[in-house]
């Protein structure tokens, strides 16, 4: 278990009404930025595999901002190191399109090779060396992209089981 293991993570994923995703505040000890990736990678809630999140809106990150996020909180936000400096080339783990930011002032500014992307305490996000280590992060499940069965495949599916035992059974009863 978490608890077990030294790590924490908040009770239940919550939902976001305006994606239709699941959000959880994670705190599973000092990870650099691949390590928190994969560990959020390894996590699923009701099947659905986590990644870190991904902030597409302000709507999202005011929501995100509601769950309590602490500084140095690592999210789902990085930028190819050959990416120009300092603004360009980001992009989201999960390959959302990078369409809304929330830079803190002054931010991005590559200071020391920050290709990274972490929460500040001003709810603001900072580039940040993905070699450093936090304790947090945010995860996303994306339950928009898991297909939802719906009642007229259902009732279909029924409906073929149906006429396939029905012909089974009038096949079988002209053998005898």
């Amino acid at each position: 278990t978490f608890a077990s293991a030294g790590l924490a993570v908040s009770p239940t994923p919550t939902m976001f009404s305006g994606t239709g995703h699941f959000y959880q505040l994670v705190f599973a000890g000092s990870m650099n930025f691949d390590a928190a990736k994969a560990y959020a990678n390894s996590l699923s809630f009701n099947g659905v595999p986590g990644h870190l999140v991904s902030i597409t809106s302000a709507e999202e990150q005011a929501f995100v901002a509601s769950l309590g996020v602490p500084v140095d909180t690592w999210i789902g936000g990085f930028q190819a190191d050959t990416s120009n400096e300092p603004a360009g080339g980001w992009t989201w783990i999960a390959g959302e399109p990078w369409s809304y930011t929330n830079w803190g002032t002054g931010e991005p500014n590559d200071a020391n090779t920050e290709n990274c992307v972490h929460w500040r305490s001003d709810n603001a996000w900072n580039d940040i060396n993905c070699g450093n280590a936090y304790n947090g992060m945010v995860v996303e499940y994306d339950y928009g992209n898991v297909p939802v069965p719906t009642l007229s495949g259902w009732l279909l599916t029924v409906l073929t089981l149906l006429l396939l035992a029905g012909g089974y059974t009038l096949l079988r009863h002209r053998r005898t």
